[in-house]
């Protein structure tokens, strides 16, 4: 992600859900957000800000009463790590990962980024990953997260129980057979599989825990239920 996304419409429905989830299953004991952090750049990407055309998340009024005044900021101004301020007011533990030194996040530093990530963000958590584009591709930079680096999470985590969730962005491409193919590349993880999209975005929901994975459908239910002429679900 870059900070000059912080705040638009895809952050209304990435953040709404992520309140969701966590509200929705008990036994978390916090949220664990592991941004891969990108320099901003000339890019126009994150200007999507009228509400009137968010496809989801518009419901939630304190989350949009959150990111409005952000709206305002300069994109070098804004700093996604006042997102822990909303979830506080949620009585929402949040831990945002920074890896060392609040570096930057590189294809020369991933190896060290990930490995860095201790077990005590890991254990029931909702583990959030946020690459700038999604899951890797035949020609991955740091704008991708890597099968093995997801897989190397469930390593570290073993017997404990925990929920990650990735987001993609989706490609020119037919959105069902897209999310069937992402989903049939990931590595033989044993973990239940869900997902959530709109019209630009999927998010994959992973989870090692039965109950985990029974109290996340019934969330993607009810969500969809909301936002239903927006919202796809499945799993």
């Amino acid at each position: 992600m870059k900070n000059q996304y912080f705040g638009d419409n895809r952050d209304l429905f990435k953040y709404d859900l992520i309140t969701e989830i966590m509200q929705g299953v008990s036994a978390l004991d916090k949220f664990t957000f592991i941004p891969m952090l990108t320099p901003n750049d000339t890019r126009s990407d994150g200007n999507d800000r009228d509400i009137r055309k968010a496809k989801a998340g518009f419901e939630n009024g304190e989350l949009v009463k959150f990111l409005k005044p952000i709206h305002l900021k300069k994109k070098e101004e804004r700093d996604f790590r006042i997102i822990s301020d909303y979830f506080g007011k949620k009585r929402i533990k949040t831990e945002i990962y920074v890896g060392h030194d609040n570096e930057f996040f590189s294809k020369e530093n991933r190896r060290d980024y990930f490995e860095s990530v201790g077990l005590g963000l890991l254990h029931n958590s909702l583990v959030f990953l946020d690459p700038n584009n999604g899951l890797e591709i035949k020609k991955s930079t740091e704008r991708h997260v890597l099968y093995s680096e997801i897989e190397g999470l469930f390593n570290k985590i073993n017997q404990t129980k925990t929920i990650v969730m990735i987001i993609q962005f989706f490609p020119r491409e037919k959105h069902y057979p897209y999310i069937r193919r992402r989903l049939s590349e990931f590595p033989g993880i044993n973990c239940h599989y869900a997902w959530i999209a709109d019209s630009r975005t999927v998010f994959f929901i992973l989870t090692n825990d039965d109950k985990y994975s029974v109290d996340i459908n019934n969330i993607l239910k009810t969500y969809q239920r909301r936002y239903m002429k927006t919202i796809k679900i499945g799993h």
